[in-house]
């Protein structure tokens, strides 16, 4: 399970995707949101550079890393300037949300996003792996040591 801080910067395509009110029209129109930004090359940065740090963590073709991940953000909203959520929010958002999805997955690993998703799922008390959030400009092998460290730890369980 990887986990994002929050939903960040609503992409122009986003806008009015889920005003479907009907559950199962807003889930379809979601896998094909994913499916565009993260394997037809129609996301940011941040979706590229994810799914090619799951695709060397896994040992994965990037094509199958979602039938072996699931996606998530600890805090459902986007946070005013997209600026780390209050301890308060992560709680609530955890017992109302992220705990169900805990226990419904029941993931092999956690993988927090960056030092802001760290620094909070850390107070709230969850055990995770850390890997940098990857819009950052790091230079191109950054993440390697981090993705290793992983790949180590998931080999071992």
């Amino acid at each position: 399970m990887v986990v994002g801080i929050n939903p960040g910067q609503v992409m122009s395509d986003e806008i009015n995707l889920y005003a479907n009110p009907d559950p199962k029209e807003k889930a379809r129109i979601h896998l094909q949101f994913a499916d565009r930004v993260y394997t037809n090359n129609a996301g940011k940065r941040f979706h590229k550079r994810l799914l090619n740090w799951l695709s060397n963590i896994l040992q994965k073709p990037q094509e199958v890393v979602f039938q072996q991940t699931v996606y998530t953000n600890l805090v459902k909203c986007t946070t005013p300037n997209n600026k780390m959520p209050s301890l308060e929010v992560g709680r609530t958002c955890f017992s109302q949300n992220f705990q169900r999805e805990l226990n419904f997955w029941k993931p092999k690993a956690v993988i927090a996003l960056g030092v802001h998703c760290d620094s909070l799922l850390n107070k709230l008390g969850i055990s995770h792996h850390f890997l940098p959030h990857p819009s950052h400009h790091e230079t191109r092998s950054y993440h390697l040591p981090f993705c290793e460290k992983i790949r180590s730890t998931l080999g071992d369980s």
